[in-house]
């Protein structure tokens, strides 16, 4: 049990951490950052992402661990992290609107 506890630990701590990778990624800010450093920070949001699902899935995957699968997790984390990523258009950024496009959507 003491595995969970470290688990859902470093899972609280990455949360925090993309969380505030996110916010600086639609704040105001974030237009002044080069494309190069704009690409690693996504390529970094993604990661962060991935490790953030595959850390809920071992927690919640464990046996006794209110019974969820991976069939069941998998789903859900990627519907909730899929609200968090964005684009920004070449007229949005130079009017300084904040205005972002899940995913989903732009397809």
């Amino acid at each position: 049990m003491k595995n969970i506890e470290k688990l859902k630990e470093e899972q609280q701590e990455l949360k925090e951490r993309l969380k505030r990778l996110i916010d600086f990624m639609n704040s105001e800010e974030f237009f002044t950052v080069p494309d190069g450093e704009k690409s690693l920070l996504n390529s970094q949001r993604a990661g962060m992402e991935m490790y953030l699902n595959a850390l809920t899935n071992r927690i919640y995957t464990e046996p006794g661990i209110a019974g969820f699968s991976s069939s069941f997790m998998l789903p859900l984390m990627m519907s909730v992290l899929n609200t968090s990523t964005f684009s920004i258009s070449q007229s949005e950024k130079e009017s300084k609107k904040n205005i972002y496009i899940p995913d989903e959507e732009k397809k």
